[in-house]
């Protein structure tokens, strides 16, 4: 999908907690994903103790290109951790994307070419489950 097939501003929601490891490498997939530098990223650290707040800090400045929040608050759960994000979003269309994902370069653009066919539904994608050893 080209850009200019649609204009509506996006926020993409991670919400994590204690996974620095996997929260890593779906970061470094999703700067592969197409839209991205038109994309709101809010990451919300609910309250992880196991570095994830360092790693985030120093990802935002490395990647200050991307449009990214990272907002880190008390552990307070994943309803909490997900309100929060909507909270600071700005975008029309609100992705919430799991912090152990691994997208696919069309994640964003598949999204809004579901929401510019169809305004009134809710898009979940194939889930795709690999063993963690």
């Amino acid at each position: 999908m080209n850009d200019h097939m649609f204009h509506v501003p996006v926020s993409l929601i991670i919400i994590t907690y204690n996974k620095l490891t996997r929260l890593a490498l779906t970061l470094e997939a999703l700067k592969r994903a197409d839209y991205i530098e038109k994309t709101e990223i809010i990451i919300v650290d609910d309250g992880s103790d196991d570095g994830t707040k360092e790693y985030l800090d120093r990802w935002k400045e490395q990647n200050e290109y991307l449009n990214i929040k990272v907002i880190h608050i008390a552990n307070s759960g994943r309803s909490v951790a997900r309100n929060v994000g909507i909270m600071e979003s700005m975008g029309s269309i609100v992705i919430f994307m799991d912090d152990d994902m691994l997208v696919s370069r069309e994640f964003i653009t598949g999204h809004c070419q579901a929401h510019a066919e169809r305004d009134d539904l809710v898009v979940h994608g194939m889930i795709y489950s690999f063993p963690v050893l």
